[in-house]
This record gives C-alpha cells, structure tokens and sequence, in this order.
C-alpha cells in the first residue's frame, strides 16, 4: 500500500476512518435512544421528537473527543452515559429557572464535559495515537487472565493478548 503524507499506509488511515464513522454512529444512536426512554418513563411521560433529537446531539457531542480512540462498545457506553447527562442537566438547568430553549447548554458544555472525561476512561492502546490508553484499558493490560495470557519462549516474559493485541510485560524473577 501507497503512503500518504502521514507516512501511515493507506489502508491503516482508512480502518481509523471506518472506526470513527461506527463509534460515531452507535454513540448517537445510543444517547438518542436513552434520552428518548428516560423522558417517556421518568419525564414527561410522552414521546418526545425534540429529546431524541437532542439526544442523538448528546451522543455525538460524547463521542467527539474519542471517536478514534475507542472501540465499538465504549462508544455505546459513551453515548448510553451521554443521554443521562443531557437529560440530568436539562432538567437542572429548568429547574435553575436558567432560560435556554434549545438546551445548548446540557448538550454542548455538559456531555463535551463527559465525551473529554470518557476519552480519558475509554481510551484503548489502538487508535489513532493522538491519546494514551484510558483507565479500563491500562488496568486491564495489568491484570493477565487465564484464557488470554500465555508463557513466552524466554519464560522471563510473559505475552498478554487483551483486546487482541500483544504486549510485553516483564515478570520479575
């Protein structure tokens, strides 16, 4: 494969460009729908196209930070976490008497609050390199499990394949 100005073969750039298109997807999707439920069964007990649109926006703005940086299922929890803080902080803000029709606020500030912090959570060590692994991800390549960690041919070294890649951890003698 040709290289492009990044010095990354084209066909990396285009798996980084299919991830971001799906993680982006699935967290609009899911903040959508939870805002869309949360205010038919907790709220205003009706459903509402103005919340899931705004949800869908909560989504999206939760994701946009990490969009690369996180897998498919993080993503759906990005989004999932995204809606509950819209809906949260739409309800506090009315509740503040702060005027706001199209509830920006809850949308841009808080979930984009939420999307830098779920970054920082959901990170994994295969993106686009532009963050470091999040926290679930450093403490599961720290803790070897049973089916997924096997001895090297050195026996100093132990090879742990978590979220299918292999790192290399150095085991004290």
């Amino acid at each position: 494969m040709m290289a492009g100005r990044s010095g990354r073969p084209l066909s990396s750039r285009l798996i980084t460009v299919a991830r971001c298109v799906v993680t982006t997807t699935l967290a609009a999707a899911s903040g959508g729908l939870t805002v869309v439920f949360t205010d038919k069964m907790l709220i205003s007990h009706t459903w509402d196209v103005g919340m899931l649109c705004n949800g869908i926006l909560a989504g999206l703005v939760s994701i946009t930070a990490g969009c690369g940086d996180v897998r498919p299922w993080a993503a759906v929890v990005m989004g999932f976490i995204g809606g509950f803080v819209y809906a949260g902080s739409s309800k506090l803000q009315k509740m503040l008497k702060i005027d706001d029709v199209v509830d920006a606020g809850p949308v841009h500030f808080w979930c984009g609050i939420w999307g830098v912090l779920g970054l920082g959570l959901f990170a994994d060590e295969r993106g686009t390199g532009l963050s470091g692994p999040g926290l679930f991800c450093a403490l599961a390549l720290l803790v070897p499990q049973a089916p997924s960690a096997r001895a090297s041919p050195c026996g100093d070294e132990l090879l742990l394949c978590t979220y299918n890649a292999a790192h290399r951890v150095k085991i004290p003698a």
